[in-house]
């Protein structure tokens, strides 16, 4: 990892205060050794805010369906993260000039009663192709038509 704990707090800081700002209401956030990420856990009751004001701000969401359409060079970065869960999810916004990528890690602990999300960089961004997500033959069309 490229990024120190110093930049990671300061470079997801506006992307973490605007989804606070959505929410009106802060969402505690501490450091996770784990996984280089800012991390934040809230109770279910404030689950729906907090994904839809993910949706916003991340313009690619990816779940256990859609993970095999990921750019492959973001699949790399993401290693044993890209396994998802049922109800896992991640969502992912490309570098631009003024910061680098960025990628929520939403996750529903088993029991239901809690969220974690965790805000973290990338070491590299990503191209997103339209195109990919698409399916390609028969086969992929009849799974989407049941999916």
């Amino acid at each position: 990892m490229r990024f120190t704990q110093t930049e990671i707090e300061q470079l997801t800081y506006h992307c973490r205060a605007e989804l606070s700002n959505e929410l009106s209401e802060t969402l505690k956030w501490r450091w996770d050794d784990r996984f280089s990420a800012m991390l934040s856990e809230f109770a279910q009751n404030r689950s729906d805010g907090v994904i839809a004001s993910l949706r916003e701000r991340f313009p690619h969401e990816w779940d256990k369906k859609s993970i095999r359409f990921m750019p492959s060079e973001l699949k790399m970065q993401l290693g044993d993260l890209s396994k998802l869960s049922k109800e896992q999810r991640l969502f992912t916004l490309p570098a631009d000039e003024n910061a680098p990528a960025i990628v929520a890690i939403w996750w529903p602990w088993g029991h239901g009663g809690t969220y974690s999300l965790r805000v973290r960089l990338l070491d590299e961004t990503y191209q997103y192709v339209e195109a990919a997500n698409e399916p390609q033959g028969l086969l992929d069309r009849i799974r989407q038509l049941f999916a």
